[in-house]
């Protein structure tokens, strides 16, 4: 019985010290939860220098946690500075308690628990410590600027680019891409679906060096749709993939992720305290996609066939467009910045035809269109809720809808000219390196260029910058998660168009003209082109017939008249009547040898050549200018021609440029915030 008796005593005992055990590590646990839920409730409360809102908010949370007969007092709660800055001396846990400001609250508690057993030898005034470490991220965001970049319907200075080429990103891939409008991607994910994700102890230096790579274009939209959980879009994206390198004529098209230089990038440099919150930053998938195209095809100069074209038979016009700035993806605290995708379209417009000796015309534009940055000026402060008591940020918008410059654009030497590179590969490869590898090229490389010479006695040898459409002053907006906010003017494209024009013409017809006059053999030329012209139809201008006959000659001698009359007006070097214009109607027709061309007198002859003989005499005369001296009526007539010339540049190519092509209607620039994140604590230990 004694033996029975001691075995069963010794089971009992076993029996509560196991139950005590238990008992003990399910305190611990509570007690650890507890602690866990208080130290986040004060960083969450926590201010820069001052413990008093933190210490309260933990011991109120605890209160609603502690399994009865604990509390928790405010020798628990000690607030102080957690980095875990690797360049930094290691502290114990990465916190220096009391340093400020403060970002951070570490709750310990040690307390004894009530035991089943105190007699047993050693558990007598057992105690159970618990500790946590909870820190506050400092607020950060992240937002994109674009015109129009993030409009599904793919009205955008960038989608309109790619469509006027004839990729559509519409309908490229209809599934895929439209159904991403809606998906959010976080680096963090992305960087994994990429192959390398991010330790979950990275710092910012670590994240900024590891987003500080290149991928194919393949890779990264693949990679997008993956990490949006949409992986059966993986396909359709490599339709869209094959299209883009088809329409760019590139054999591999690369994206910068991110960059610890200026180098373009998808990412702008992230400057958040902590990794965590870049990595886990909610982003548009749509916004990726195009941001991406973006930094892949910048630097690439492309064709624009439309506005290849000849205005009035006197000049061709040639357009290629490129990205010299791609879009970007800001992610950071305040101070941090997003660009738009700045276009630039380079126009050449260069006489041509029997006049390019007598009139000529080589008029490089650039033209920047979209050129702003956004700016995060404060986030997460109390005068920014919202009405429903949301947090917002406020980011300020400045730059140029248009801008760009009349001139040459050359290298920093002014000495590089492409025309000397043989073969198109080159010519293109230097063409590109010149005017779309820099997105400052009309503030830094644009020199003087003989932009016209009239018979060279009146030249025009200069350079301008353009600028419309500015945002005057930065326009500052305050956004919610997932707004956008459109910003701009109300100048209307026609007036802009209006006034790039007369920038043009005060370059062109500014000038005095220079005493002398043309040669015999320009007259001539001119005489002769006019003649020619006179015949053309009533439609294009002309006089409806060229037979050789008194009657067709007379209609036509009349129509070069109105030409020459015209074209003298419109030149505005000329007052008064133009010398010797009456003499074309028959002022000499009652002399006994005729004018030669329309009237036959008693013994003359007419021909084509007498009427051209005519227009030559009218010609070679000299008019009174404004300025009181005297200006050759032929070079009046030719000067005359640039207005008609300088209407059809804005007509047929700066109107459809603007409007039509790249989608600019009245100079919006959208900017869009992805995600915030205010208040946000978290464990760290």
């Amino acid at each position: 019985m004694v033996i029975n008796a001691a075995i069963a005593l010794a089971l009992i005992v076993i029996t509560l010290i196991g139950t005590e055990l238990g008992y003990l590590f399910y305190l611990k646990r509570e007690l650890q939860k507890s602690a866990d839920l208080a130290a986040l409730a004060g960083a969450q409360s926590i201010a820069p220098a001052s413990c008093a809102s933190a210490t309260s908010a933990a011991i109120a949370n605890a209160a609603q946690n502690l399994p009865s007969g604990f509390q928790l007092t405010a020798a628990d709660v000690i607030c102080g500075r957690w980095d875990p800055d690797p360049a930094k001396p290691v502290l114990p846990k990465h916190f220096s308690p009391g340093t400020q400001p403060f970002n951070s609250v570490l709750v310990s508690m040690r307390r004894t628990p009530p035991l089943l057993l105190p007699q047993i030898p050693g558990n007598a005034g057992r105690q159970i410590t618990v500790e946590a470490l909870a820190a506050m991220a400092d607020p950060s965001a992240a937002f994109s600027v674009g015109s129009r970049l993030l409009r599904v319907s793919g009205d955008s200075t960038l989608g309109a680019l790619l469509k006027a080429i004839g990729l559509n990103l519409d309908n490229t891939v209809v599934a895929g891409y439209e159904g991403l409008a809606n998906v959010k991607i976080t680096p963090g994910g992305l960087l994994c679906q990429l192959g390398t994700c991010a330790a979950s102890d990275i710092t910012v230096a670590g994240l900024n060096a590891l987003l500080d790579t290149s991928v194919s274009l393949g890779q990264l939209l693949d990679a997008v749709v993956k990490a949006g959980s949409r992986g059966d879009l993986v396909g359709a994206n490599a339709t869209l993939v094959s299209a883009i390198k088809a329409k760019l004529n590139v054999d591999q098209l690369n994206v910068k992720l991110g960059s610890l230089t200026s180098t373009p990038s998808l990412f702008t440099l992230i400057n958040t305290p902590g990794a965590s919150s870049a990595l886990d930053a909610q982003i548009n998938a749509l916004d990726l996609i195009q941001a991406a195209v973006g930094v892949a095809t910048g630097s690439r100069s492309i064709d624009i066939p439309g506005l290849n074209v000849s205005l009035l038979g006197l000049a061709n016009v040639t357009a290629k467009a490129g990205l010299v700035e791609p879009p970007s993806i800001a992610i950071g605290t305040k101070g941090i910045t997003a660009y738009t995708a700045q276009v630039r379209t380079f126009i050449h417009v260069k006489t041509s035809g029997v006049l390019s000796n007598l009139l000529k015309i080589n008029l490089p534009i650039a033209l920047d269109l979209v050129a702003a940055k956004g700016t995060l000026q404060e986030l997460c402060k109390p005068d920014l809720l919202s009405a429903s008591g949301e947090q917002q940020a406020q980011i300020s918008v400045d730059g140029a809808i248009l801008k760009g410059c009349i001139g040459k654009i050359s290298n920093s030497a002014g000495t590089q000219d492409c025309s000397l590179s043989t073969g198109d590969a080159r010519y293109q490869a230097c063409f590109d390196s010149l005017i779309f590898s820099k997105k400052d090229a009309c503030e830094q490389n644009l020199s003087s260029l003989e932009l016209i010479n009239v018979l060279g006695l009146l030249k025009t040898t200069t350079s301008a910058p353009i600028k419309a459409l500015p945002i005057e002053q930065p326009t500052m907006v305050t956004l919610g998660v997932g707004q956008t906010a459109t910003v701009g003017n109300d100048l209307a494209i026609g007036t802009t168009v209006t006034n790039l024009v007369s920038t043009i013409a005060n370059l062109l017809l500014g000038s005095k003209p220079s005493n002398g006059a043309p040669s015999s053999s320009d007259v001539t030329t001119l005489a002769t082109q006019i003649w020619n012209d006179s015949g053309k139809s009533l439609a294009d201008g002309g006089a409806g017939c060229t037979a050789d006959t008194t009657a067709c000659r007379a209609k036509r001698l009349s129509n070069a008249k109105l030409q020459i009359e015209n074209n003298a007006a419109q030149s505005g070097l000329l007052s008064g009547l133009l010398n010797g214009i009456g003499d074309l109607l028959g002022a000499v027709g009652g002399l006994v040898g005729g004018d030669g061309c329309s009237y036959t007198g008693l013994l003359g002859s007419t021909s084509n050549q007498g009427c051209i003989d005519l227009l030559k005499g009218t010609l070679n005369k000299s008019s009174g200018s404004g300025s009181g001296s005297v200006v050759s009526n032929a070079l009046a007539v030719l000067t005359g021609l640039l207005q008609p010339l300088l209407d059809a540049i804005g007509k047929s190519v700066l109107t459809p440029l603007l409007q039509s092509l790249l989608g600019i209607h009245l100079g919006e620039i959208d900017v869009k915030l992805h995600s915030l994140r205010c208040n946000d604590a978290q464990l760290v230990y």
